[in-house]
């Protein structure tokens, strides 16, 4: 009786020592699952962050989420004057250990009338249990610039380029939004052209003009309307062939004189266009659209050198039910964009003097909810 039951003592132990074992094995498994597959949500979040980089001019931050392979190429941005203001994912491809990330991304030249919408194609892998960039490639879709003090639109990489819009075409007068009763109709400056933007559908581009006022307008751009047999203009190119540059030499002045004629019969793709504000005293540093294209964002710096932001309802030309000059004291800060978000745009408060102890708690990053339209320090 005494071996028979150590006999059984002996086997229940061994058949829970297996148990156990093999439950740990299985987890073992499981761990190890978990550790080698790829995660689109991390994968995804490494993307955003990368666009946010790019958006905050934060280079090296950017390199940081490189692979080992893209690392290896010193990245030095040649041109400081086209700057990233937004982007929106078109699609997300997961293939294997690596996701696909496709993008329309908006840029503007804070210097001179120039706007583009590039594709980005971006491939985040997995490298050593960690999510990274491994690979980054750019196509232009779409670019607006300017030649003879009229805006003109490239597809993609065509020679052949369309007319949008000649100033001369934009309303004569127009009110601005800080006049509420409509009293005073302000004329429309049309000599010089500022800062622009293209909507990420390519449908809308925001335009500006200026003289010591600032006109905002955007521009309902239909493509179908471009005529065949119009002007070829190889020699044309984009940033850097303003009209407006100067120079007036005699072989320039025939050349202006050419394209003019050339324009004559030139059907412009600008179908409508819809004015959202005329801004006193004031001068566009740029604009951008928010993803879904319902509203735009303005950054300006007025008469005394003060930097605000002011947001509109692309559809209505309406500002949104929020003025940061009723939130902040425009006087002592300035109120600087910074990107949308979902649902959201992101802008800075800074201090105008430094050091200023009584302004601690308007200075940092803000968040405006632009469903509730309300707005919290992050």
């Amino acid at each position: 009786m005494y071996y028979r039951n150590f006999a059984k003592k002996i086997i229940i132990f061994l058949i829970f020592t297996t148990t156990i074992s093999l439950f740990g094995c299985k987890k073992n498994k499981e761990d190890t699952k978990v550790t080698n597959d790829f995660d689109i949500k991390i994968a995804t979040n490494l993307f955003n962050s990368y666009m946010e980089s790019l958006i905050e001019e934060n280079m090296e931050g950017a390199q940081k989420l490189y692979s080992k392979k893209l690392k290896k190429d010193k990245i030095k941005k040649e041109n400081k004057d086209v700057k990233i203001k937004g982007y929106t994912t078109e699609e997300i491809n997961e293939v294997g250990k690596s996701a696909l990330f496709i993008a329309k991304v908006v840029s503007v030249n804070v210097k001179e009338p120039y706007t583009s919408v590039e594709e980005y194609k971006i491939r985040v892998i997995k490298e050593e249990n960690e999510y990274k960039i491994d690979e980054v490639n750019i196509s232009m879709d779409k670019e607006a610039f300017t030649k003879n003090n009229r805006i003109r639109y490239r597809n993609k990489n065509n020679v052949k380029t369309e007319l949008i819009i000649k100033p001369s075409t934009l309303p004569d007068y127009s009110y601005a939004k800080d006049d509420k009763a409509n009293i005073e109709k302000l004329t429309v400056p049309k000599k010089n052209i500022g800062p622009m933007s293209l909507s990420y559908s390519e449908n809308f581009i925001a335009i500006s003009t200026y003289d010591k006022n600032s006109y905002i307008g955007i521009i309902t751009i239909d493509e179908s309307k471009a005529v065949q047999g119009g002007q070829d203009q190889g020699d044309q190119g984009g940033q850097g062939e303003q009209g407006e540059q100067g120079g007036a030499g005699g072989g320039e002045t025939r050349q202006e004189a050419t394209d003019i004629m050339e324009e004559i019969g030139e059907k412009p793709i600008g179908k409508e266009i819809s004015s959202l504000d005329l801004l006193k005293g004031s001068k566009i540093d740029f604009m951008v659209f928010s993803p879904d294209e319902k509203f735009i964002a303005v950054q300006y710096e007025t008469s005394d050198k003060t930097k605000n932001t002011r947001i509109y309802q692309a559809d209505s030309a309406e500002i949104i039910p929020f003025k940061m000059e009723d939130k902040f004291p425009l006087n002592k800060v300035n109120v600087t964009l910074s990107s949308f978000a979902t649902d959201s745009i992101i802008f800075n408060v800074s201090s105008k003097e430094k050091n200023d102890k009584n302004l601690t708690e308007f200075i940092g990053k803000w968040q405006l909810d632009l469903k509730e339209f309300k707005v919290k320090k992050m």
